[in-house]
């Protein structure tokens, strides 16, 4: 995901103080379909600034399933960057349904094994074990000495995979049918000019002409 100071030009969220790595967040929010799930990987400015203007905007929108926190050395072999990151899942609330999971708009105070306090994100707070390492005055990605999680343990992959067996069963939904019955497709003649075994555009649908009427292709969607 990009990250920088400036906003992208978008009509949509111009009233809304919303940075080029907030917007990803919050434009895939609105493109996702109810029940589908976004996972994105972001700094850890995303949960842990005082601003909460993003997560609200979220929140009204998704479920906040939760989040593992990376210590900074994550990318470091492959990107060349020590940057703290969050892997954060969030699934796109059905219209009137009412968002739930556990809290994460506000930050609460968290203190490490050596009692240094600090200010993270309250789910971080509440779950500790969902952060990959220890928070300490360590990181150097924007200053010398700034908060960071710093690795504590030899096998990153194999926390990761631990950290994500936590979450609840289910939590993917299966799309429903997005066509019309197959009897609703029928019921309509085929123009004069679909010719036998020729494809054509049905609202929503691509459709093949056998002899007779046309019927939707299973395979293919629009």
């Amino acid at each position: 995901m990009p990250f920088g100071e400036h906003k992208v030009s978008d009509q949509q969220f111009d009233e809304r103080d919303i940075l080029i790595h907030d917007y990803f967040f919050a434009k895939g929010i609105e493109k996702m379909r109810p029940g589908g799930l976004m996972i994105f990987i972001t700094s850890k400015g995303t949960l842990d600034k005082i601003n909460s203007g993003l997560r609200d905007y979220l929140h009204d929108r998704a479920d906040f399933l939760g989040a593992i926190r990376l210590p900074n050395t994550a990318f470091k072999q492959n990107a060349n960057t020590e940057v703290t990151a969050d892997i954060i899942f969030l699934r796109k609330l059905a219209d009137g349904e009412r968002p739930g999971g556990p809290a994460w708009l506000n930050l609460a105070e968290h203190v490490n094994r050596d009692g240094v306090s600090f200010q993270i994100n309250e789910y971080f707070a509440a779950n500790p074990h969902m952060m990959l390492g220890a928070m300490a005055n360590e990181g150097t990605m924007y200053r010398q000495d700034e908060p960071a999680l710093v690795p504590d343990g030899p096998d990153l992959s194999k926390a990761l995979r631990e950290s994500i067996s936590t979450f609840p069963p289910g939590i993917y939904q299966e799309p429903g049918p997005t066509h019309s019955p197959r009897n609703a497709i029928e019921a309509i003649l085929a123009p004069p000019s679909l010719h036998s075994t020729a494809f054509a555009i049905h609202p929503a649908l691509i459709t093949i002409r056998p002899p007779g009427t046309p019927h939707p292709v299973p395979s293919l969607h629009i």
